[in-house]
């Protein structure tokens, strides 16, 4: 489920940012170091754009995912929710990558909790599905009742984020 997300995700950020269809990625590139300066100056969104660059370019490089955790890690802290629901996903994802980063569901979980106090609709949404897992997993009926209001509720959220995704799984619950 992650995978799948971590995709919408990255899509997602790109429609955000306007910058990654194919004539913009080679302008991203040109003025990489801006963008880095601009990270090193707290402009979390420029963070946001070197961790996608590096991730984008990554195929599986152990090195070149590091950088992209790293500046992602560099946005979070800059209160960019998009970058902390990266980071996020590096956390669930993370056997699925080069084992730079040991999966890990109570850090993504936090993550994602910043991503969506942060405004990013993505973690909301992702936190909506760790309610959906857990209410899946509940045995009583009290438990199930409690973990699906959750997951509406920041589905809801990430809705009205502009998450579009996050509108399905509302409307659907």
């Amino acid at each position: 489920m992650y995978v799948l997300f971590g995709v919408l995700q990255a899509n997602n950020l790109r429609k955000d940012v306007k910058l990654f269809n194919k004539n913009d990625f080679k302008y991203v590139q040109d003025n990489l170091d801006k963008y880095k300066k601009q990270c090193e100056d707290r402009d979390g969104v420029s963070c946001r754009i070197v961790s996608i660059y590096y991730d984008v370019t990554s195929h599986y490089d152990e090195e070149l995912e590091r950088m992209s955790f790293e500046w992602a890690i560099k946005g979070c802290n800059l209160r960019d929710g998009a970058s902390c629901g990266t980071v996020g996903s590096y956390y669930g994802n993370a056997d699925e990558r080069t084992g730079y980063i040991q999966k890990d569901e109570k850090k993504a979980f936090e993550f994602f909790t910043k991503s969506c106090d942060y405004k990013s609709g993505f973690g909301c949404a992702m936190l909506g599905f760790h309610y959906i897992r857990l209410e899946r997993e509940a045995n009583s009926k009290s438990d199930k009742k409690e973990y699906t209001r959750k997951a509406k509720f920041f589905f809801k959220k990430g809705c009205d984020y502009g998450y579009k995704a996050s509108c399905s799984n509302y409307r659907d619950l």
